[in-house]
């Protein structure tokens, strides 16, 4: 039987330094809601190999693990730290919101380092809120969480590294808020500064990277009200209006979030429905701060609907302050919004959606290729925006699509589009990019603009990088089969300017394999016929061959002996 220590009661406060034990474990928190806190001044340290399994049976509420002081967890690659649901038994199922999740918190500032956990079904798996103090998570992981495997709102010095977040709603969400200003006339600055996400794979998620810089209300009493007060009611998608609705006619002015010195740099960014997301949902405020933001040598590949979403929400006003700049350099950002079919556009590489004068962008030394469109600009209206230096190539649609103000329905005035300076850019042709009126002899990318739109003269005639090219499958020769023999298909022969990282069979024309990260697969055949055998494989960057390798294999009855043959040597004979 395993050893369990159950912590019980309504509140468990840690006042001094604490061990958690492997041998002691697991820790069941929360039969009936009991929440476990680090107070300030108090370490608690979670041993190699020690599982924490938090609420999911009949608590009244969700139960969390809530630090004020240092955490300290020590797990290992044979031997991880586990934070998960405690729904364990016949007829239990562990589902996403089972429990509240792991909360760092503190104005006073504590050291937390994570290493070799694992944490999942929470609402918000790890959550640095209001924290001060430096805190490190390394090789760690964070699935199946209802909002967010990690949450970072109003904290400083928060570095994650080398970790997986797989199966959340948000792989990582980054808020600067700013909650107005109080009855005094005093702001209430909520900022997020010098945080680091590196090295990272953040895939399966419906958005794997969002950040959001966006103010909020506060009452005539100095209560926050959330991020909405429009017609008396609380809503997500905006915020005050600044002449705010008669209730709270005491409501005022609110300035932006802020969002300082934010590395994403050198991760994989997958299979999410957007890849990364910023939103700035600010209006009439005063500015929402970002800056010195830089996402660099990413990979951001294969996300359903956009790779990169830059959105300004329905703002009046400049979205950036003079602190700093966005840049995005570097990055391979490949195989974005493509419908299921392969070969129509879902969405696109790099989105920019309603994006303010003044504010400090540049795009630059990325490649963009095999996107449904690799540049989309949306209502947009920048002076200060550079895209630059970049190799655009292999669009499904366009390398460039601007839809104008007057295409975006909706009910807030938007901007006219300024001219996009996009000189200096490669187009997949010396020629560059194909346009019906500037441009029309050239076998380049597509820029789908009006000429007053795009400046993409002069551009380059070679590429600014290395060009990542499809992929090419093979597959080995198969001999003849039996019937219910097993055959391997093996298509290891496949070859790329990369690395080949998966592998789709089709085994009879009706059957596939799916996605595999094997080039060997066994099959089998039950009766005799030829069999139509095809392989397709993607490369690193989430591109796939055009044309499948193809074999036919022949399934034969082995042939039995004739009966009563003779023995080779002897003569029948009567009677013999």
């Amino acid at each position: 039987l395993e050893s369990v220590t159950f912590i019980t009661g309504k509140r468990l406060v840690i006042t001094r330094d604490t061990t958690w034990t492997a041998a002691e474990s697991p820790y069941v928190l929360g039969d009936l809601g009991a929440d476990v806190v680090v107070n300030p001044g108090a370490t608690l340290r979670i041993e190699a190999g020690t599982e924490v399994r938090v609420g999911g049976v009949g608590q009244f509420r969700p139960v969390r693990l809530e630090v004020n002081g240092a955490l300290i967890v020590e797990g290992t690659e044979e031997q991880p730290v586990v934070f998960t649901s405690n729904r364990f038994g016949d007829n239990l199922v562990q589902r996403p919101g089972d429990w509240s999740g792991l909360l760092i918190t503190g104005e006073a500032g504590g050291l937390v380092d994570i290493s070799f956990a694992q944490v999942s079904y929470a609402d918000f798996g790890l959550s640095f809120v209001g924290f001060q103090g430096v805190a490190t998570v390394t090789s760690s992981s964070f699935t199946q969480n209802k909002l967010a495997g990690v949450y970072i709102r109003d904290s400083a010095r928060v570095t994650l590294m080398d970790s997986t977040m797989t199966g959340n709603a948000i792989g990582v969400a980054l808020e600067g808020l700013d909650r107005g200003v109080n009855p005094e006339g005093e702001f209430k600055d909520d900022s997020l500064l010098n945080v680091t996400i590196q090295n990272s794979a953040i895939s399966g998620n419906v958005i794997g990277i969002a950040v959001n810089t966006h103010a909020g209300c506060v009452n005539p009493a100095g209560e926050d009200v959330g991020l909405a007060c429009v017609d008396g009611t609380v809503e997500d998608a905006h915020v005050c209006l600044g002449d705010c609705p008669p209730w709270a006619p005491k409501y005022r002015l609110p300035v932006g979030g802020a969002i300082f010195n934010l590395f994403i740099d050198g991760n994989r960014i997958s299979d999410n429905a957007i890849g990364i997301e910023f939103n700035a949902l600010c209006v009439r405020c005063v500015e929402a701060l970002l800056g010195n933001v830089f996402i660099r040598e990413n990979r951001i590949v294969r996300n359903q609907t956009r790779g990169l979403f830059l959105g300004f929400g329905e703002v009046r006003r400049s979205q950036f302050s003079g602190y700093g700049t966005l840049e995005i350099r570097g990055n391979a950002i490949s195989a974005n919004g493509i419908a299921a079919d392969g070969v129509s556009a879902r969405g696109a590489g790099i989105t920019l959606f309603r994006l303010a004068d003044g504010a400090p962008i540049s795009i630059t030394a990325n490649s963009i290729g095999y996107n449904g469109t690799g540049i989309e600009f949306i209502g947009v209206q920048s002076d200060t925006l550079s895209i630059r230096l970049n190799d655009i190539y292999e669009s499904i649609t366009a390398g460039v699509r601007v839809i104008a103000a007057d295409e975006v329905r909706s009910s807030e005035p938007v901007f006219h589009l300024t001219r996009v300076n996009m000189v200096e850019n490669y187009w997949n042709a010396a020629s560059g990019p194909w346009h019906d009126f500037l441009n029309p002899r050239s076998s380049g990318d597509m820029v789908r603009a009006r000429p007053s739109e795009v400046a993409f003269i002069p551009f380059q005639a070679e590429p600014n990088g290395v060009l990542n090219a499809r992929p090419v499958a093979a597959l080995s020769r198969v001999p003849l089969a039996r019937p219910d023999e097993e055959v391997v298909l093996d298509a290891s022969g496949s070859t790329d300017d990369g690395t080949v990282t998966e592998y789709f069979f089709n085994f009879d024309g009706r059957t596939g394999s799916g996605w595999l990260a094997s080039p060997t697969v066994n099959a089998m055949y039950p009766r005799p016929g030829l069999y139509l055998v095809q392989v397709w494989v993607r490369d690193e960057l989430g591109v796939e061959s055009t044309e499948p390798a193809e074999v036919i294999i022949q399934v034969e009855e082995l042939e039995a002996e004739p009966s009563g043959s003779p023995t080779p040597g002897a003569s029948p004979g009567p009677g013999g």
